[in-house]
């Protein structure tokens, strides 16, 4: 029997909830929330997903990728700055984050970018750990983090003992 790609999302989602510990890895109004994690080594079959970006203007509209499963549920999003692309927000689903959806929106925004249709994603100076760690994998120029964002990461990373 031939599974659908969303089949073999939710197969790869539940192995990786059975095999991995769960880890502290998100800081929310300031308490720590419990998040199980997938594995990194665990196979990342987006097959299946469409990406729809709802173009901004060269006056600073922003930008808007949007990734969706066939269902037509929400995996992820990213926004960019219209005029300078400096990335505004980047979130993926829970249940869907460690297999490549923000990684693979970042790829299609500097796609649309060689199209002429935006201006490139770039990494903003105002980053959380978890987007700074993010950043720091998919590459690119990683900007200083401005003060205040160092000093919320310093006391995040205290919070988890890191």
């Amino acid at each position: 029997m031939k599974r659908t790609p969303q089949q073999r999302v939710d197969e790869h989602n539940q192995l990786a909830k059975a095999l991995n510990a769960v880890e502290i890895n998100r800081f929310m109004g300031g308490g720590m929330k419990e998040m199980p994690r997938h594995d990194p080594s665990a196979s990342r079959n987006l097959s299946g997903v469409q990406f729809r970006h709802y173009p901004g203007d060269t006056t600073g509209a922003a930008h808007r990728l949007v990734a969706r499963n066939s269902d037509n549920k929400v995996l992820g999003k990213m926004t960019w700055h219209g005029k300078t692309g400096r990335v505004q927000a980047i979130h993926v689903d829970p249940e869907y984050q460690g297999l490549g959806v923000a990684t693979s929106l970042w790829e299609r925004g500097h796609k649309l970018a060689e199209m002429g249709q935006s201006p490139a994603p770039k990494h903003s100076n105002e980053r959380t750990m978890a987007g700074d760690e993010w950043a720091s994998k998919v590459g690119g120029k990683l900007p200083r983090l401005d003060s205040a964002s160092k000093k919320k990461n310093e006391e995040r990373r205290k919070l988890l003992g890191k």
